[in-house]
């Protein structure tokens, strides 16, 4: 996982060095936001695994963690991907912002509850 984070690190970087947003087409917009997606994924998830870790209070395995690291790390990335790019189309404001945390925090609880529903103890 953290090979792959710096693989995405580094392709975000190659994109951000090697276009020109002002001739860019669609195509090279969809790499910056993906392959920047991807990275921040990795990153925030990373990070979740080792702060659920090193402040839970019993003795699981590191793997136990990485479900829902992912899951946090996917709907953190998310927000901060559409924070980006309504800030780029000059659409972010208030009500844009209060209206994204709101389907975020459905999303996220939407989310939770599915899983909520299913106990099984072997995962």
């Amino acid at each position: 996982m953290t090979t792959a984070t710096i693989l995405c690190w580094a392709a975000w970087v190659i994109v951000l060095f090697n276009v020109d947003p002002f001739h860019a087409g669609l195509l090279n917009f969809i790499f910056f936001y993906f392959s920047l997606f991807l990275a921040l994924l990795g990153t925030i998830s990373l990070s979740s695994i080792f702060v659920f870790h090193f402040w839970s209070k019993s003795d699981e395995l590191l793997f136990r963690y990485v479900k829902r690291s992912f899951r946090y790390g996917f709907i953190t990335s998310l927000l901060l991907i559409a924070l980006l790019y309504f800030q780029a189309s000059g659409l972010l404001n208030y009500w844009n912002l209060g209206a994204l945390i709101l389907i975020i925090i459905l999303f996220a609880l939407f989310i939770w509850s599915s899983h909520n529903g299913k106990k099984n103890p072997n995962i």
